[in-house]
C-alpha cells in the first residue's frame, strides 16, 4: 500500500501546536498500523518545528521524499523504498510539491534533478519504478514525458484533480485518487516489462471529451461581456489549445490504425473504492483516535 503525501497536516499553519502534534502522531501511527509500504512527502504534512519531524521519524513510518531537505543541507527523509514483491523487484521514489510555507528549518527544492538521479541509479536493478508525486499533474506529465524516462507507475497527490482511474503519457501510467481518504485506490497490474498496453481508443474518447469541452468554452468567451482584450487572448489560448486536441486526435487515430498491440505487453486495471462510514469500524484504529482525542 502506498500514499502521494499531504495526508497529515491541514494546510495551513496551526496555532495550536499540542494539538497538531497530537494530530500528526496519532494519523502516522494509524498509517503505520494498516502496514503501509511508502507514504510520499506532501507539501503540507509537515509543521515547522524540528522536534516535531524527530517525533514523526521516531514512529518509523515509511515516509520518503528525494527533495525535502534540513536547512543544513541533508534529507529529511529516505530518497525512496526498495522492495522484492510478486518476485520483482519495485523502487518507490517519493518527490514533493514545492509550497510559499517554507520554514526556517526546512526547504523543499523543486526535485527534478533529484528525482532523474535517483530513477537512473535504480532503473538498472530494479524491474519496476513508482513514483509517489505531489507535484501538479501537468508538471508530471511534462517531467516523464520530456525529461526523465524509466519512471513505470505515478500515483498523484494533486488536490485540483479528483481521482484519476489511469492516465498513460510516454511510457508511464498516472493514476491517484480522491483526497481526504474519501476512497482506496486500486491498480492491478500484469508486469511482463515495458510498454503498457495501449487503449487507443480510451486515449481517443478523452481526447474528444477534452475537445468538446475547449469548444464549449469557445461559445462561451465569444459571448463574454470582458474586455476585448482579455477576451481576445483568452480565445486565442483556447483556439491553440483546440489545434492541439485536433492534432493529438488525429496521431491517436493512426496509432490506432496502424499498430498491432503485442500480447505481451504489461496491463493494468485501475478503480477505486467509496470508503463507507457504515463500515465495520477497527477497534484497535478507534482506541488510538481515541487517545489522541479524535
Amino acid at each position: 500500500m502506498v500514499d502521494a503525501g499531504n495526508i497529515l497536516n491541514e494546510k495551513t499553519n496551526t496555532t495550536n501546536r499540542e494539538q497538531a502534534l497530537r494530530k500528526t502522531i496519532a494519523i502516522s501511527e494509524a498509517y503505520k498500523l494498516m502496514g503501509y509500504d511508502a507514504i510520499g512527502v506532501g507539501p503540507y504534512d509537515l509543521l515547522s518545528e524540528e522536534s516535531i519531524i524527530e517525533q514523526l521519524k521516531a514512529t518509523k513510518l515509511p515516509l520518503i521524499s528525494c527533495n525535502f531537505y534540513h536547512q543544513s543541507g541533508d534529507l529529511v527523509f529516505e530518497p525512496y523504498k526498495s522492495y522484492q514483491m510478486a518476485g520483482l523487484d519495485v523502487a518507490i521514489i517519493g518527490i514533493t510539491g514545492t509550497t510559499s510555507l517554507q520554514t526556517s528549518d526546512f526547504y523543499i527544492t523543486e526535485g527534478i534533478t533529484e528525482l532523474s538521479q535517483n530513477v537512473k541509479s535504480l532503473r538498472p536493478t530494479h524491474d519496476i519504478i513508482i513514483l509517489l508525486s505531489t507535484l501538479r499533474q501537468a508538471r508530471v506529465v511534462e517531467v516523464i514525458t520530456n525529461q526523465i524516462e524509466g519512471i513505470d507507475i505515478v500515483i498523484g497527490g494533486d488536490s485540483r484533480h479528483g481521482s484519476i482511474n489511469s492516465l498513460q503519457f510516454s511510457d508511464s501510467l498516472i493514476t491517484q485518487t480522491a483526497e481526504l481518504g474519501k476512497s482506496l485506490g486500486i491498480l492491478e497490474i500484469t508486469w511482463r516489462g515495458k510498454p503498457w498496453k495501449v487503449d487507443y481508443q480510451k486515449q481517443i474518447s478523452r481526447l474528444k471529451r477534452s475537445l468538446n469541452r475547449v469548444n464549449r468554452l469557445l461559445m462561451k468567451n465569444k459571448s463574454s461581456k470582458s474586455s476585448a482584450q482579455k477576451s481576445d487572448e483568452k480565445q486565442k489560448q483556447l483556439l491553440d489549445r483546440k489545434n492541439q486536441l485536433i492534432t493529438l486526435i488525429e496521431e491517436t487515430e493512426k496509432k490506432k490504425d496502424n499498430t498491432q498491440q503485442r500480447t505481451d505487453r504489461s496491463t493494468f486495471r485501475s478503480r477505486s473504492m467509496v470508503l463507507d462510514s457504515r463500515m465495520v469500524e477497527d477497534q484497535e484504529m478507534r482506541k488510538l483516535l481515541q487517545t489522541a482525542g479524535f
